[in-house]
């Protein structure tokens, strides 16, 4: 699972106006969006965010049987020859995930704390 911050202008419903937004994406869903000029967030909370990264992990795993089965029919000789490997770094795909999940819930947390940024002159 891919978590991504991205930057994009839209509108806010709070400014009135088109400002810039953090986007956080959560593999192809959309978790949260943040105006930089009144941090105004919406989108999943925290323990949300957390339930859907689990429920999608476990929904992973639960289909890899599945999708092992159909890489060995495809192309027994390449699986086999990744398989050790890919067994061997699973558990830290998982630890970087799930550092990323925390940084994220992290600084969702904080920007949803912060006060807006003053207007910069200059």
């Amino acid at each position: 699972m891919v978590i991504k911050v991205v930057e994009s202008a839209l509108m806010c419903h709070r400014c009135k106006a088109e400002t810039p937004h953090e986007l956080t994406y959560i593999g192809d869903h959309l978790a949260e969006a943040v105006c930089l000029g009144c941090r105004e967030a919406s989108g999943l909370s925290g323990r949300r965010l957390v339930a859907t990264y689990v429920a999608k992990s476990v929904e992973n795993a639960l289909d890899w049987p599945a999708r092992l089965g159909r890489e060995l029919r495809a192309d027994f000789s390449v699986t086999t020859l990744t398989l050790p490997w890919r067994l061997a770094s699973a558990p830290f795909r998982l630890a970087r995930e799930a550092m990323q999940l925390y940084r994220c819930h992290t600084e969702i947390a904080t920007a949803r704390r912060s006060p807006p940024r003053p207007e910069g002159r200059g």
